[in-house]
C-alpha cells in the first residue's frame, strides 16, 4: 500500500513542481547586451542609441523589446527572418534568441524550444559568450515539457560553464535536480538540489528555500527515507508561511496530508487538510497566516478526551475516504494521461492536414493560373474571328465557361491558401495608417476587365481624405472576395457601388450590388452554405467568412444583409486611427 501510494504522490505534486520552475531573468545580460551592441549599425556608432528608436529594422526588434512592446518587436523578427534578409550569423543569432523569450513568455513552448534551439546552434559556431543563459531557458522548457532527458544533457552542459552565484545558476541548479529526479537517479538529483538550497540560504531566499526543501522532501520520500522527507516537508511548510506564498503555503500543507495519511496518522493528516482548505478559500496576508498557525497549534493542545476517542471511532471512517480517494485520483491519472496522448495525436493531425493544404493550394495556384490566361487569350481570338457559325459559337461558349471555371477555381485556392494561413498564424499581418480610395483603386484595377465584359455600372463615391488603420494585405484579399461576389451575383447592365463615410473615428464603407442576392442565414450562422450566381456557378461561401474574419481581425466589424432578386449590401466598419 505504502509503494502505491507513493506513485500516486509523486503524480500528484508533479504540477506544483512545474508552476515553480519559473522566474524569467531580465531581458539582457551583460554579455548578450556586448553582443547586440556589437552587431547593431545603429548601437555600435553610440550606445546611447539602443534605447531609442530607429528606422533601421533589426536595432527595432531589440529597442521595441526593451519598451515592453514585444508583439511589435516579434513582427519585426518575423520579417526579417521570412524574408531572408540577415546574413549576418551573430545577428541571426540575437533574432532567435530574442524569439524564443518572447515565445517563452507567452508559453508558447514548442515554439520556443525550436528558436532557441536554433540560438543555440548559431551560438556555438560563434562560441557565443551569452550561450549558457540559452542552454538555462531551454532546459527550462524541457523540464516543462517532461523532456527529463533532454533537459539534463542540456543543463549539464550549461553547468561546465563557470558560475557565479545569481538567480538563473538556482534556478538551472534546481531544474536539473528535478530532471534527475523524475529520471530516478536520485544521487544526482540529491547533488544538485542541495546545491540550489545552499545558494538560497546564502542568498537568504525564502521562496528559493520553500521550493528546495519540498523538492528535496519528494526526493527523499520517493526514496522511502521518510525521516529526512519529513524534516524537510516541514521546512518548506515554514519557509512558505515566512515567503507568504499562498501557493506553495496550500501545497506544502496538502503534500504533509498525504504524508500523514499514508504513514496512518490520520489526525495529523486531518489537521493539515483543514489548514490547507481553509487557506484555499480565503485571502490571507502574512500575519494572518501566521496567527492562524498559532491558533490552530494551540487548538490541538486543548483537544479534550471525547474528541480524541470520537477521531478514533471515526479513523476507519478517514481509511476508506482515503482509499477511494486514491482510486479516484489514479483514475482521473489514467483519464487525463490518455487525453493527452489523444490531443497530441490529434495536434499532429491537424499540422499534417493545414501542411497538405498548404502545399496543394500553393502547387495548384500556377497551373490554374496559366490555364486561365490560356483560355482568356483563345476567347480573344476567336472574338476577332470573322467567320462566326453555329458551330463557332459552340466553341466560344464551351471555352468561356471553362474559363469561368478556372477563374473561379483560381479564386478558390487562393481563398483556402490564405484560410490556412490565418488558422496557422503565418498570414503575416501589421496594421498602419492605409488611404483608403489608394486601396480600392488598388483592388478594381484587377476587376475592371471582368466589370466591363458584365457590361455593370461601377459607383464609387470614396472621401479621399478618409485613412484608415489596418493590415494592407488582408484588407485588400477581404475586398476582393467581397467586390468578386457582387460581380458574379450581378445581371448584366447592372449596377455596383462602393460608398464610405466617416463617424466617430470610424470608416463605414460600403459594397452595394443589384444583383439576384442570396440566402444570408448560414452565412450568420457560420456554417458551410453554397450558393448559385447568375452564371450557374456554385459558390462556397469560403471568401465571405474569411472576408469577415480578416475585418474583425483588424478591430472591424462585417454586416451583410440580402434580399431575393433585389441586391446585396456588405457593410464594414474599420477604424480610423491607432486603438
Amino acid at each position: 500500500m505504502k509503494a502505491h501510494a507513493k506513485s500516486l504522490f509523486i503524480y500528484c505534486f508533479y504540477f506544483f513542481l512545474i508552476s515553480v520552475i519559473a522566474a524569467q531573468e531580465k531581458e539582457y545580460t551583460a554579455s548578450f547586451k556586448k553582443e547586440i551592441l556589437g552587431c547593431c549599425a545603429i548601437c555600435s556608432k553610440d550606445s546611447i542609441h539602443f534605447n531609442k528608436p530607429s528606422n533601421n529594422d533589426f536595432h527595432q526588434v531589440h529597442y521595441l523589446l526593451s519598451s515592453e512592446k514585444i508583439d511589435s518587436s516579434y513582427s519585426y523578427i518575423t520579417l526579417l527572418l521570412s524574408r531572408n534578409r540577415i546574413k549576418n550569423s551573430m545577428q541571426l543569432y540575437i533574432l532567435h534568441t530574442i524569439k524564443g523569450r518572447i515565445l517563452l513568455k507567452k508559453k508558447l513552448l514548442d515554439e520556443a524550444a525550436i528558436s532557441f534551439q536554433k540560438a543555440i546552434e548559431i551560438g556555438t559556431q560563434n562560441q557565443s559568450p551569452s550561450l549558457n543563459t540559452q542552454y538555462g531557458l531551454l532546459g527550462q522548457i524541457y523540464i516543462e515539457q517532461e523532456k527529463f532527458s533532454e533537459a539534463a544533457e542540456l543543463l549539464e552542459t550549461w553547468k561546465t560553464s563557470n558560475l557565479v552565484n545569481d538567480l538563473s545558476n538556482r534556478i538551472n541548479l534546481h531544474n536539473l535536480g528535478l530532471a534527475y529526479l523524475y529520471l530516478e537517479q536520485y544521487d544526482k538529483s540529491q547533488e544538485n538540489l542541495l546545491k540550489s538550497y545552499r545558494l538560497n540560504q546564502i542568498h537568504k531566499d525564502t521562496l528559493g528555500l520553500a521550493r528546495s526543501s519540498l523538492d528535496i522532501a519528494n526526493l527523499y520520500y520517493q526514496q522511502y527515507k521518510d525521516d529526512l522527507a519529513i524534516q524537510f516537508f516541514e521546512k518548506g511548510l515554514r519557509y512558505a508561511k515566512k515567503a507568504n506564498d499562498l501557493e506553495i503555503l496550500q501545497n506544502a500543507l496538502l503534500n504533509l496530508a498525504v504524508v500523514e495519511e499514508n504513514r496512518k496518522d490520520f489526525s495529523k493528516a486531518l489537521e493539515y487538510r483543514k489548514s490547507y482548505e481553509k487557506i484555499k478559500d480565503s485571502i490571507w496576508n502574512r500575519d494572518q497566516i501566521w496567527k492562524f498557525a498559532q491558533s490552530d497549534k494551540e487548538t490541538g493542545k486543548k483537544l479534550n478526551e471525547e474528541k480524541l476517542k470520537a477521531e478514533k471511532q471515526e479513523k476507519f471512517f478517514y481509511i476508506v475516504i482515503a482509499i477511494l480517494a486514491s482510486i479516484l485520483l489514479l483514475l482521473l491519472s489514467y483519464f487525463y494521461i490518455r487525453m493527452r496522448k489523444q490531443n497530441k495525436i490529434i495536434k499532429e493531425l491537424n499540422t499534417t492536414k493545414n501542411k497538405l493544404f498548404s502545399i496543394l493550394t500553393h502547387d495548384l495556384k500556377t497551373p490554374i493560373h496559366n490555364l486561365k490566361v490560356k483560355l482568356l487569350s483563345v476567347i480573344k481570338q476567336k472574338e476577332k474571328a470573322t467567320i462566326i457559325d453555329e458551330q463557332h459559337k459552340k466553341e466560344l461558349s464551351t471555352i468561356t465557361e471553362g474559363y469561368d471555371l478556372a477563374k473561379n477555381t483560381a479564386l478558390l485556392i487562393d481563398n483556402t491558401l490564405h484560410w490556412t494561413l490565418q488558422s496557422q498564424n503565418k498570414l503575416l499581418f501589421h496594421q498602419n495608417k492605409l488611404h483608403l480610395a489608394s486601396i480600392i483603386e488598388h483592388v478594381l484595377y484587377d476587376y475592371l476587365p471582368i466589370i466591363e465584359e458584365h457590361k455593370l455600372h461601377l459607383i464609387t463615391d470614396i472621401d479621399e481624405a478618409t485613412f484608415v488603420y489596418a493590415d494592407s494585405n488582408s484588407l485588400k484579399i477581404a475586398l476582393r472576395n467581397i467586390l468578386d461576389n457582387a460581380i458574379r451575383f450581378s445581371n448584366k447592365k447592372g449596377k455596383i457601388t462602393i460608398k464610405s463615410n466617416e463617424e466617430n473615428n470610424t470608416c463605414n464603407l460600403q459594397i452595394i450590388d443589384e444583383g439576384i442576392g442570396f440566402d444570408t442565414t448560414k452565412f450568420t450562422q457560420k456554417k458551410a452554405s453554397s450558393t448559385t450566381d447568375t452564371k450557374g456557378n456554385i459558390s462556397t461561401g469560403l471568401g465571405l467568412q474569411l472576408s469577415q474574419e480578416l475585418i474583425e481581425k483588424n478591430n472591424g466589424s462585417f454586416t451583410i444583409s440580402s434580399t431575393k432578386n433585389k441586391g446585396t449590401i456588405v457593410s464594414i466598419t474599420l477604424p480610423t486611427n491607432t486603438i
